[in-house]
Order: C-alpha cells, then structure tokens, then sequence
C-alpha cells in the first residue's frame, strides 16, 4: 500500500499501478510487488500503449510473478468504473480484481474500502464490491516486520 500511495499521491493527473504476485494452491493471491505506469497521464486519463502493458508484463515476468490486480486514481467528484475502465481491462481471467482510487489518492490511499473495487466476471461484466466485502475479502499486511533490538 505504501508504494502505491507513494506513486499515485500528490498527482493532478491520473495514475495507473499494476499489483503483482501469486496465487495460492487455494486460489488465494498474494501481492507482493507494485510497478507504477510511467506514463502520459492527463486529468481524467490514463493513456498505455501496447509497448507501455508489455514493459509492464515483463516486468512482471521477470520477478516470476503473475498480474493480480490494476489500480488507476480518477478525479475528485468522478465515481467509480467508467465504461471506458470497464472495457479496456488489463486481464480477463475471472476473478481479476480493478480498484478505482477517488480523488486522485488524496489526502493518501490507504484503505481499499474507501476505494471503488470490482471483480472481473466474464464478457467485460464486472461484480463491485460494497466497502463491507472489501474489507472481508482483502487482507493488508505490513510488507516489514519489526525485530525489536
């Protein structure tokens, strides 16, 4: 959460980071790596080229890991998954998480239930998720352990 919130804070403009990781022999994911876009961003738009997703997934690729989940901030007053958002989905297995951070993660992205949060279901149809199952369903955990010395 820390990077994310590190890379998508303090922007006027919208930021996009793919969460990477694995899944568990249970189906369960762990998201152990956040890549930010680098990319041409503007208010209200996000703008990937074909080269831009595969940087991205080779990246991926490289840590041995698979894409869990997208993120990208919309501006304040803007609501959650647009048609455009909704169509244009990094991946399309079942189950692929997209979360749309309001406010262009102001004051900071730190709770995901704060955050319109959709799972992919098939033919571009998508299930949101209400602030209660998000919290049910997603576990944050500190990436650090504290060793007192």
């Amino acid at each position: 959460m820390q990077a994310t919130d590190a890379f998508m804070r303090g922007h006027e403009v919208e930021r996009y980071v793919w969460w990477g990781g694995y899944f568990g022999a249970d189906g369960d994911a762990q998201v152990v790596t956040a890549l930010g876009a680098e990319t041409r961003t503007s208010y209200g738009k996000v703008h990937l080229t074909a080269p831009q997703l595969q940087a991205l997934q080779s990246k991926l690729r490289a840590l041995d890991q698979v894409l869990i989940a997208e993120l990208h901030t919309h501006p304040p007053g803007a609501d959650g998954q647009n048609s455009v958002d909704a169509a244009h989905p990094a991946a399309v297995y079942p189950g692929f998480i997209t979360v749309v951070v309001p406010d262009f993660a102001q004051p900071r992205f730190h709770d995901l239930s704060t955050c319109h949060v959709y799972e992919y279901v098939s033919n571009l149809r998508w299930r949101q998720f209400d602030p209660a199952a998000i919290r049910e369903r997603f576990v944050i955990e500190e990436s650090g352990i504290s060793v007192p010395l």
